[in-house]
């Protein structure tokens, strides 16, 4: 029994490029989710919080500001609490 040749309607190939089509507008949007997800994380850093932070540390040295002087004031408080723990 030999086949018959069969008639093509064109419909099989609209078909796959239809499935093409679908596809690569899948993998654009998957591409473009990509993209916005990876800037948003770029732009997290340039958060104001995160500006003038000390990005390089050298052990056992305190690169931070400077720390403000202590008033009089201050420094009498802190000499009475040291002699309240002390138990004097």
């Amino acid at each position: 029994s030999a086949q018959e040749p069969r008639l093509s309607t064109g419909l099989e190939t609209a078909s796959a490029d239809n499935g093409m089509r679908h596809l690569m507008w899948h993998k654009t949007r998957v591409l473009t989710l990509c993209i916005a997800v990876g800037a948003s994380l770029a732009l997290a850093g340039c958060d104001e919080d995160e500006q003038g932070r000390i990005l390089r540390y050298e052990k056992g040295t305190y690169l931070g500001p400077p720390d403000t002087a202590l008033t009089e004031h201050q420094l009498g408080e802190l000499r009475a609490r040291a002699k309240r723990q002390a138990g004097d």
